[in-house]
């Protein structure tokens, strides 16, 4: 092949590469909404609850500090002190404390993985891989997902100021489930 030929083709490959950096591809859409959280992620159609469970799904990172009010994903603030722009969607219920028990009956049986074994803060407890049965394995959720959904929903309801102290654990530090005994909820938390 001619040496003029060779530098055409390797002009058209440049040129291509580029062209190609230029365009959106579904794989770059989906790194924007791992790394980009806020810019991405929420449009006006979807909620903090909703698009915080589809981005941790995703693969995103997420803190929840339930004494703080905080929400953080990627790294980025989406509630802070309880305050956060858009709609929480969560809506207030006058008695959380069943939902609480069914969601962490659902983050207890979930399946594990690397990503959340690595987790090193965990307000609850749920099952070791070994303690799990075939169908949890078969049919459950993925434990960040599950473990999101959980903590989300405990801390909207702190926001909404549903999950009041003296109405459940009145005169207690902690409060344990009669139907889960390893669902315990610490008064420095809710306070």
């Amino acid at each position: 092949m001619p040496p003029s030929r060779v530098r055409v083709l390797t002009l058209q490959l440049r040129n291509r590469t580029r062209l190609e950096r230029q365009l959106p591809s579904i794989d770059r859409q989906n790194k924007a909404i791992r790394h980009d959280f806020e810019c991405s992620i929420f449009n006006e159609m979807k909620t903090i609850y909703q698009q915080t469970i589809e981005s941790v799904a995703n693969g995103a990172r997420f803190q929840i500090s339930f004494e703080k009010r905080n929400l953080k994903v990627d790294g980025k603030y989406v509630i802070q002190g309880g305050k956060y722009e858009g709609a929480l969607g969560c809506d207030p219920i006058s008695n959380p404390l069943p939902e609480i028990e069914r969601l962490f009956d659902r983050y207890r049986h979930s399946v594990p993985s690397e990503r959340s074994d690595s987790k090193s803060r965990k307000y609850f407890r749920p099952l070791q891989e070994t303690e799990l049965s075939d169908e949890d394995m078969l049919y459950g959720i993925h434990r960040e997902e599950a473990q999101v959904e959980l903590e989300l929903f405990i801390l909207c309801q702190l926001i909404h100021d549903t999950l009041k102290w003296d109405d459940f654990a009145p005169g207690k530090w902690f409060w344990q489930s009669q139907n889960h005994p390893s669902l315990i909820i610490l008064k420095k938390w809710v306070a």
